[in-house]
């Protein structure tokens, strides 16, 4: 069964060493992010994902998640979860828009982004510190 907490140093550190790459690369990881601003579904003491949905302006929000490579075992479940979350701060903020921006070389983050109901918006060329390229998504509820 997958759960919800508060993350912890613990998780940061493990999301931070097996991570697959979906905003790993958007940020200075140690610089930016602090474990008090994620929520980390897990299922049966394993780690699946560190989920933090930060209002960015008026009624809008952006997702940075870290998705460890369990989450293939919980394909149904996870996506699920996910959407009820999304949903949950959808109505909690009156959010208008959700936005997430996903590594334009990983199919894999691109179906979920799609499965959780978002759709693209265009490319961010040479984005981040590492100079990548990335694709925005929106979700407008």
């Amino acid at each position: 069964m997958i759960k919800i907490r508060r993350a912890t140093h613990e998780d940061m550190y493990c999301i931070k060493l097996q991570s697959l790459p979906l905003y790993a690369h958007t940020y200075a990881f140690d610089e930016v992010l602090h474990p008090r601003d994620f929520l980390t579904i897990h299922a049966k003491d394993t780690v699946l994902a560190m989920i933090c949905i930060s209002l960015i302006n008026g009624g809008v929000a952006h997702v940075n998640a870290f998705l460890m490579c369990e989450i293939h075992k919980y394909p149904v479940s996870f996506v699920r979860f996910f959407k009820k979350l999304l949903i949950d701060k959808i109505l909690e903020h009156k959010l208008h828009r959700v936005q997430m921006d996903v590594p334009a070389d990983y199919p894999e983050a691109h179906a979920l982004a799609v499965s959780l109901g978002f759709s693209p918006e265009g490319v961010m060329r040479k984005y981040g510190h590492n100079k990548k390229d990335f694709v925005l998504y929106a979700r407008l509820p």
